[in-house]
């Protein structure tokens, strides 16, 4: 008997139960198709650039990283489109790479993206129990391809003091006298809006006083600051005129 013949020698009420049945399934596959789509978290990101020193990244541990970039955006930047971005370009000569005796790796690199003005330091890790969260980091203004623009990262954003201090220069004999404190050491309280530059007791102090002059004003809202001199009692300092 061919399927014709059985069709029409079903009753009726049995032509109604396979159409019911049949209409059942459709929607259920449309609903399976439509939750496979729409369930999976949009790629918003696409970075680009030197992409081949990334390649060991493991494949879910740069899919965290894209997404916690795009949350960062979408939380930060109400100009952002909610389309893919494009142009997220990893900075040439910005990777770095450890690795621990435990096998935990740790890189990072940095991101500038031209369509919405914002430079990234991401910072990923993983080790063999699998990815680990990434982090979202700014970089001072200083290294920022776009100096007017305010970034927000995962615990801080481009005008907090940790970013710019400490802050210090070697003493030029560091290599001969190891204990040779710095020159210049400059260290500052976010909380009470305190930054301390202190200086070696040496005759060229006043050089290195211009230097903290200078650097002090690459840090934002260095109004806002109280800045408090200080000299080393010299016990770790050399001086070239005692050479």
């Amino acid at each position: 008997m061919d399927l014709k013949n059985l069709i029409q020698n079903l009753s009726r009420t049995q032509k109604i139960a396979i159409l019911f049945i049949l209409q059942a399934l459709i929607i259920i596959a449309i609903v399976t198709v439509v939750n496979r789509t729409f369930s999976k978290p949009k790629d918003h990101i696409d970075t680009v650039g030197d992409t081949e020193i990334l390649k060991n990244v493991p494949s879910e541990e740069f899919e965290l990283y894209e997404q916690a970039l795009w949350n960062i955006i979408s939380e930060t930047d109400g100009g952002a489109s909610r389309s893919v971005i494009k142009d997220a370009a990893v900075r040439e000569n910005s990777y770095s790479e450890t690795e621990n005796e435990a096998g935990d790796v740790q890189i990072s690199f940095v991101v500038d993206i031209d369509s919405i003005k914002q430079s990234y330091r991401i910072i990923l890790g993983w080790n063999d129990d699998g990815p680990i969260t990434p982090l979202i980091d700014c970089l001072p203004i200083s290294e920022a391809k776009y100096p007017d623009s305010v970034c927000h990262g995962t615990y801080r954003n481009s005008n907090d003091l940790s970013l710019y201090l400490p802050y210090e220069i070697d003493s030029p004999f560091i290599n001969d006298y190891p204990y040779a404190g710095p020159e210049l050491y400059i260290d500052g309280d976010e909380a009470t809006h305190q930054i301390t530059v202190t200086l070696n007791p040496c005759s060229d102090a006043d050089v290195y006083r211009q230097k903290a002059t200078e650097y002090l004003k690459t840090i934002p809202n260095i109004a806002n600051y109280q800045i408090n001199y200080e000299v080393t009692d010299g016990i770790d300092v050399v001086c070239v005129e005692d050479l």
